[in-house]
Parts: C-alpha cells; structure tokens; sequence
C-alpha cells in the first residue's frame, strides 16, 4: 500500500503525540520507505538510551486489506513479543571480521495504539538493496551466506523446540499470517496463469496439486516456528561494511572489529513448515543472479545451503517448489528487476523447478544452482 504525503504528515503527528513523555520520546522522527503495511520511523531520542543508543526504530501499524490479503494492526504485538523471546544468534568470522547474525532488540511498546520501538543499526541497507549496486569479495560472500544459513538452521531448531511449546500455541490462536502467505504465493498462481498463457497454460492441473500440496504442508501439526518473510530486503547490513568488501580486497582491518547482521521484520511470524523460508530466499538470492547478474548472489546461495545444513531429500524438494512458485507469481509483480525477455526466462525457470520438483525429478537439479541440495554430504534420503 502507497500512502500519501498527508498520510505520513498525520501518522507523525500520531506517533509523536504516543511517544512524548516517555523515554522513548524523540525530536525527529524521519519516515522510513520500502515496506508497504506499516509506518516507519528512524527516531532520534530526546535522551539517550542506558546503552548510549541516540537512535531508534518506531513502528505503527494499521489494519489493512488488500484484493488478496488482510493484515489485522495486531501483527505489531505479534512481532514485538516474538523479538522479546530469546531467538538463536550466531557469532561467525566474516572476511576477518567478527560477525554477529540476529535479530533486534524490543525496546518498548504501546499495544493499545500498535506502536513499538526496536533497535536501530545505524547506516544500513538491505542485502537486496547492496547486491544491486555492486559484487562484494568472494571471501566475504561466503562469509555471509554460511552465517545467514547457519543462523536459519538455529532459528527452525529453535521454533521446533519443546520450550517453544506455548509460543507456538500463541501464535497458532491467529492463523491469519499463515493465511496471507498461501495467499500472496499460490494463491496467485492462477492470475498468473491468465497473465502468461504460453507459458503456464498447460500446467494448470499441476500448480492445481502444487497448491493443494503446499496448504497441507504449512497446516502441519508437527510444524515449528517460521519467519515469514525471509528474503534479501530483510537482511540489514553496515552500509560501510560492505562497502569495503565490494571492494574486492577484503577488510583488512579497515573496519571496527565487530559487526552486526540484522533480521527484520517478524510481522507474519508464524507456525509453518521451514520449506516456505528456505524457498523463498534461495528465490530471491536466485533473482540476484538472473536479473542482475550479481555473481556473490550465486556464491552466498550456495554458501547459505552449505550453512543450513543436510536436508531431507523430500523437504529439498518441497523448498524448491515453493522457490518456483515464488519466482513464477512475484518477479514480475515487482517493478524493475527486468525486461520482458528476463521475465519470461525466469517464470519459465520457475515453471521447471515446480515440475521436477513436484514429481521428484532429482536428477534435473544436479548441476544447476540448487544442485548442493542433493549432494550425499548436504542431503540425509527420505
């Protein structure tokens, strides 16, 4: 959703007003762009935090529906008691520097307005956003994948814990976001199929069973505790960090000795399989690749897979057909990531992970960019 210059002016009116008099309170409050369902803010603190932190994130969150989609403003509240949760970090050594993966911290909330405060990682962008401006060196690209992989493994071990028992029944009372991820990806499917006939037409009975297939997986009694959104835009680096690994030379103890990764947005945190987070970043990271021809993109996949660790022969296969659905209902949904010829190249892409997936074709992944998948050292056999 695109709101409207007025919108921003009177939701910081809003927010202002929620925040004054607390220690939260802040004499700038500048509007943050790129997500599309909430507010968000870039605070800067009338006082300092105790760990001497001048800065904030500020969320506001409303009720949204969409054509194909509904978002209760309770998602705000869904995000920050899962932020207060002990959730895996990793500590990793990137590139000779000390790397930290996690997520940010809660500081505050005001549930009666859907308002909450996270941590701040100062001038940062998104790994989506930096893979598009420039490569970074192989070294650190590794780096980087096998510390977001490993600290997805982490989290879904985590998710699947017994000591997770009553925050899995808490976030199963709404299964709203569960909901809104069948639907924003299979559940496009068809409208997809209408837009491009010559491709997808024939295969209507198999995305049919796809569907039918995929909503079983997520419903999933046995399920643990997923992400939700786990792509590139939600992976927050140090600008300056990466800037000097696209430098190709490496750090070379140019940088500060530690740094930090950030994982955001939490919103539609829910109780699903793990295949619906590994499909859909192992697509973003491929469309790095395709659209961009970001040769790190390439090495942090495979990195990422080496991170995460052996996976079932079957679950492989399901998280690339949820890879495939997503490359077929979104790339072309998202302005700017190619020309008509790219696109058709990837929904196609998209079509063939479905199929051979779907029918258990594992040969046809063998020396493609998901082909460390069945290796006999990444893959335990169903």
């Amino acid at each position: 959703m695109v709101r409207t210059d007025d919108e921003w002016a009177k939701d910081r009116v809003f927010v202002e007003r929620i925040l004054a008099s607390t220690p939260f309170e802040c004499t700038d409050l500048q509007r943050l762009d790129g997500g599309f369902a909430n507010f968000t803010y870039r605070g800067t603190l009338a006082q300092s935090t105790p760990d001497g932190s001048s800065m904030v994130i500020v969320k506001h969150a409303e009720d949204l529906v969409g054509p194909d989609f509904a978002l209760s403003a309770t998602r705000s509240s869904r995000e920050h008691h899962l932020l207060a949760q002990d959730i895996p970090q990793v500590q990793t050594e990137v590139d000779g520097t000390s790397v930290t993966v996690r997520c940010p911290r809660a500081l505050h909330e005001f549930p009666q307005d859907h308002v909450h405060v996270l941590e701040y990682l100062p001038e940062s962008s998104d790994l989506k956003a930096l893979l598009c401006q420039s490569d970074c060196n192989e070294a650190f690209a590794q780096g980087v994948g096998s510390a977001l992989g490993s600290w997805a493994k982490q989290f879904h071990c985590w998710g699947l814990h017994s000591d997770q028992a009553e925050l899995r029944q808490r976030l199963n009372k709404n299964d709203q976001a569960r909901e809104l991820k069948y639907r924003i990806n299979c559940g496009r499917l068809q409208s997809t199929i209408e837009e491009f006939p010559a491709l997808l037409g024939a295969h209507a009975q198999l995305f049919q069973a796809v569907s039918h297939k995929m909503k079983e997986i997520a419903d999933d009694r046995d399920n643990g505790i997923i992400h939700g959104d786990f792509w590139t835009g939600n992976i927050l680096f140090r600008k300056s960090w990466f800037e000097v690994a696209a430098s190709m030379t490496g750090a070379d103890g140019v940088l500060a000795p530690t740094q930090s990764v950030f994982v955001l947005d939490w919103e539609i945190c829910q109780v699903s399989s793990f295949v619906f987070d590994l499909g859909q970043m192992l697509a973003e990271m491929y469309c790095l690749w395709h659209f961009r021809r970001s040769r790190s993109s390439r090495v942090i996949l495979e990195s990422f897979l080496s991170g995460y660790g052996a996976i079932e022969e079957r679950s492989a296969l399901d998280i690339l057909i949820v890879c495939g659905v997503h490359l077929i209902v979104w790339p072309w949904r998202v302005p700017g990531w190619g020309n008509a010829a790219q696109m058709e190249e990837c929904i196609t892409f998209g079509r063939e992970l479905v199929d051979n997936a779907y029918h258990g074709r594992v040969d046809f992944f063998r020396a493609g960019p998901f082909g460390s998948m069945f290796r006999d050292e990444s893959v335990a056999s169903s």
